[in-house]
């Protein structure tokens, strides 16, 4: 399985450049945050303990964690039940069916064929739960990173500095968005710089604010 951050509580803390814990009266440029205790399952995490990745600098801070929104997970979870419940529901309704088959099938084929389906099911149910946990975007004081998995072995991992962003904007579309108050997060980087997705993440509107207020103390 792809490592993609790393857990290490016996690494001690490099402390950031800049103070990142400040009021918005003392320092109105800067951003209050809350530091949290990561669940392992959660999409948004601000200032989350011991989560790191690979080639942090010293001296650089997680300060946001994200994947999209758990809301999102919803479409393959249903998908998922209904082809679990499939093969029950067509065992207890076939005795009334009257259906006769051409031919007698073994019962050892068919458990071998129930088995097959459900390693498909579970396949299915597995790969959807690793793309949606191993893709997250990650905002430290110096850089913004997105990492996307497709599949169990494809990772695409892209990163920026903070003051390359020239542009940031998020947008909401559709109830589903409003309500659970999820969107899309797109930064604009310099030409020769790929730009930046963070799809589906909660608070775009508080992502947003963080990043803008980093980029204008990057350019200081």
């Amino acid at each position: 399985m792809v490592n993609l951050y790393t857990s290490d509580d016996s690494k001690p803390k490099a402390k950031a450049e800049t103070p990142l814990l400040t009021t918005p009266e003392a320092n109105p440029g800067q951003v209050k945050l809350e530091r949290d205790e990561p669940h392992i399952l959660a999409s948004f995490h601000e200032k989350p303990e011991g989560i790191s990745f690979a080639n942090q600098d010293s001296g650089e801070e997680v300060l946001l964690f994200l994947r999209r929104h758990y809301i999102t997970n919803l479409s393959w979870q249903i998908a998922t039940i209904v082809f679990v419940m499939l093969p029950l529901l067509a065992f207890a309704a076939f005795p009334y069916l009257n259906i006769a088959l051409p031919i007698a099938v073994p019962f050892n084929y068919i458990l071998i064929l129930v088995l097959f389906y459900y390693l498909i099911v579970f396949g299915y149910a597995f790969v959807s739960f690793i793309v949606w946990f191993y893709n997250v975007g990650i905002i430290s004081n110096h850089r913004v990173i997105d990492i996307d998995v497709n599949g169990i072995s494809s990772k695409d991992i892209a990163a920026t500095d903070l003051k390359d962003i020239i542009d940031i904007s998020y947008k909401q579309s559709g109830l589903q968005q409003n309500l659970f108050d999820f969107g899309d997060v797109e930064m604009e980087t310099e030409a020769e710089k790929p730009n930046f997705e963070f799809l589906s993440v909660p608070h775009p509107a508080k992502v947003v604010d963080l990043i803008s207020k980093l980029n204008v103390n990057s350019r200081r």
